[in-house]
């Protein structure tokens, strides 16, 4: 177990920038992190509520406004694609902005979970990556 601050804490700028991959059931989603050192997050995110110039005008969105420019910010600043993912009936999906967002529109229970581990730091953490790197070299 890490003790020291900088193994609990301490992410790795490559991993944030290039991303890692994000396993649920057979599915894996390939994403940038969603904040730290990933400044086209913020970049588009903030593209995207340009027109929204007070705090009071984006407090005023619904729910479902607001889900939809994260959606949005996520496929275009966050999503580098994804591997094993299939429609309802089993077939193959290919990545696209478009699929992305009708399977985050049809699966909240699935957006809100990439949402939580794409900000998440310990995806992105220089002693996991490092430790990860040792037990690739071993095999």
């Amino acid at each position: 177990m890490a003790t020291n601050l900088y193994e609990l804490y301490e992410t790795d700028e490559d991993l944030e920038k290039k991303g890692v991959g994000l396993q649920f059931g057979e599915a894996v989603f390939y994403v940038r992190r969603a904040g730290g050192t990933n400044t086209e997050f913020e970049r588009v995110y903030e593209e995207k509520t340009r027109n929204m110039t007070s705090r009071v005008q984006l407090a005023a969105l619904t729910e479902e406004q607001s889900s939809r420019i994260l959606r949005e910010v996520y496929a275009e600043s966050v999503m580098l694609g994804w591997k094993n993912v299939t429609d309802r009936e089993g077939n193959p999906l290919e990545y696209s902005k478009e699929n992305f967002l009708k399977l985050m529109n049809d699966l909240p229970v699935l957006w809100r979970a990439i949402r939580v581990e794409a900000a998440n730091h310990e995806n992105f953490r220089r002693a996991q990556a490092r430790q990860e790197g040792e037990q690739l070299g071993n095999s």
